[in-house]
């Protein structure tokens, strides 16, 4: 005869171990750091990671097109390419606000344990728009938007900033599905990181 309270233990343990053992193998079994030396980046090109925190690993199991938690788009000044994203709070920052950062701290082994970068089929001089969009988020310190609600351009949450850097842009979004999933707030349909890569727009130029 079977003990009902053995069986329960197991079934929480069990329970318990699926979630960690992915985590760990998440975080763990992808490359140890990346590297975007060499890149030859230009305005209006993708940059995706995989994050290393719990919260990463949550998108990335939420995410059917998953690989990646995270997403920013280049522009470039002076010469030099920047990543802008938005981002949940990483440092204490409060309020936390769009962010402008070099590609080898977007990329650092502290935050990506894999990248890719995506290039689109759209002229420079579109592109440049693109960008142009982007920065006018940082420079206005646009906050992160913790209620994932792509209604408002008040706040941000990173594929939203790139969707609308892009909204000066032919962008054809019919295949861009939005995923629901339940966050603190309730229920909200999200639009994930996938989704870009799975665009015909948008092909891939180098991954690691």
């Amino acid at each position: 005869m079977f003990n009902l309270k053995k069986i329960l233990l197991f079934l929480l343990v069990f329970l318990f171990l699926v979630p960690v053992c992915g985590f760990f193998l998440f975080h763990y079994t992808s490359s140890p750091g990346v590297r975007p030396e060499g890149l030859k980046l230009q305005n209006g090109d993708l940059i995706l990671r995989r994050g290393r925190s719990i919260e990463s690993f949550a998108i990335f199991l939420a995410d059917k097109n998953r690989d990646f938690s995270h997403i920013g788009i280049v522009a470039i000044e002076d010469g030099v390419p920047y990543v802008i994203h938005a981002v949940p709070r990483e440092s204490g920052e409060i309020p936390e606000r769009v962010r402008k950062e070099k590609p080898e701290t977007f990329l650092s082994p502290e935050k990506a344990s894999r990248f890719a970068v995506y290039r689109s089929v759209f002229p420079a001089n579109e592109l440049e728009k693109a960008a142009a969009k982007a920065l006018e988020f940082y420079q206005n310190r646009v906050e992160f938007d913790n209620a994932y609600d792509l209604a408002s351009d008040q706040k941000l949450y990173c594929t939203e900033l790139v969707l609308k850097a892009f909204q000066h842009i032919p962008l054809d979004t019919n295949g861009f599905e939005l995923q629901e999933v339940r966050i603190f707030s309730g229920s909200n349909k999200i639009l994930f990181p996938g989704t870009f890569v799975k665009s015909p727009q948008f092909f891939l130029l180098y991954a690691r």
